[in-house]
């Protein structure tokens, strides 16, 4: 788990927190994200979701990665539910809350999808550092979505270059190659249809 707690003059990084080490970051005046790797650690997530009281509602949605995209609205809190494609048919299921001084989000496994806002937050001059939860939430949707479209484009690119090797000599690509091509599109188009509804 991942801690990071900023202001326009402030940056707090901290990583390999333990569920007592999160109690330093309730009620703070500064916008918090904490950042779980692992949707298997139950007992991890039931605790971070009662430190920063998350709706027992979400944390059942958080627990279960056989949910479709969604996103949720109850008491002052967003609750946003998705799957994203890494390449090579590979999906990982992300799940967002916000409160207002919170912005949890919680990944199946390793993703290099945030880093982009991480590298953001580290800048001091930057405007998420100036910015809240709200804008911090819609900083990480931006961020999976660039995520989405490189995607697509690594595939395009695969799809034309197995095109010209077609053209060249159709003997030059097999069937299984093709499937594979196929495939990885279909998958990214089942995981990508659902989040428009976002």
């Amino acid at each position: 788990m991942s801690v990071r707690d900023y202001s326009p003059s402030h940056y707090d990084f901290q990583e390999n927190l333990g569920l007592h080490a999160c109690l330093d970051y309730v009620n703070r005046p500064n916008p918090t994200w904490v950042h779980v790797t692992g949707l298997h650690e139950v007992e991890k997530i039931a605790g971070i979701s009662k430190v920063f009281e998350i709706p027992e509602l979400f944390v059942e949605d958080i627990l279960s990665t056989n949910g479709r995209a969604k996103v949720e609205i109850l008491e002052g809190a967003i609750f946003v539910q998705l799957k994203v494609f890494e390449g090579k048919s590979e999906l990982n299921f992300q799940q967002l809350y916000l409160n207002h001084e919170i912005v949890a989000t919680f990944a199946e496994g390793p993703s290099v999808i945030f880093d982009p806002i991480a590298k953001r937050l580290e800048n001091v001059q930057g405007r998420l550092r100036g910015k809240g939860t709200g804008y911090l939430l819609w900083a990480i949707l931006d961020s999976v979505i660039d995520h989405a479209i490189a995607s697509a484009d690594i595939l395009e690119q695969n799809l034309l270059e197995v095109d010209e090797l077609i053209q060249e000599d159709h003997t030059a690509v097999s069937a299984a190659d093709l499937y594979s091509q196929k495939h990885e599109i279909t998958s990214m188009l089942h995981l990508v249809r659902p989040n428009r509804e976002i």
